[in-house]
């Protein structure tokens, strides 16, 4: 029905009860701009083309895969926003955009690779549960988060929270010099 009505934006707010899981069919409606998904399951069709006007994608309290998750934001050439908070079945959350502004990630994940060069703005908090401690990312471990930050060139507000960054002060300064460098020509 929502495919033969043609929505440009789709809000889903389901407040109470279990995560419901999101039917196939809304995948198929390649003309969105908006989408806001709130308490529920996302699980991708196998021939999900993604959403080729998508400008904006919300998800809220939701359970989905790395992978699905990935292929989601990835097949979205048009994407600004993106916000992710407090979710469950995500370890290592990959977010390939070109065209990505804004990044908000809240919730329980154990590494993050973001590659999107025009990246102005990013929040990344990591939610602590009791069944849940990440693995901090020390010294030279192998990590996308190291790389994220060294990647980050256009970036204006970057805010880290949470207890999952563990970082020397040379690594801090080596990743960003760059913005160190900006501040003192602004100020």
């Amino acid at each position: 029905m929502l495919s033969t009505k043609r929505p440009g934006a789709i809000t889903i707010k389901l407040t109470s009860g279990p995560q419901h899981k999101i039917p196939s069919s809304l995948f198929s409606i390649s003309h969105l701009y908006l989408l806001y998904l709130k308490n529920c399951s996302i699980s991708l069709p196998k021939k999900f083309e993604g959403f080729r006007l998508l400008r904006v994608l919300k998800l809220k309290v939701f359970s989905t895969t790395d992978s699905d998750i990935s292929n989601l934001i990835s097949s979205c050439p048009l994407l600004d926003v993106v916000r992710l908070k407090y979710f469950e079945g995500i370890s290592c959350l990959s977010i390939q955009s070109q065209t990505l502004e804004i990044l908000e990630v809240e919730g329980n994940f154990e590494d993050i690779h973001v590659d999107a060069p025009n990246l102005l703005h990013m929040y990344l908090t990591l939610s602590n549960t009791e069944d849940h401690q990440s693995v901090p990312v020390q010294g030279d471990r192998k990590s996308y988060l190291k790389q994220t930050f060294g990647s980050l060139t256009h970036i204006t507000t970057l805010s880290v929270s949470g207890s999952f960054l563990t970082v020397t002060y040379y690594w801090l300064s080596h990743y960003f010099y760059h913005l160190i460098k900006l501040y003192r020509n602004l100020s």
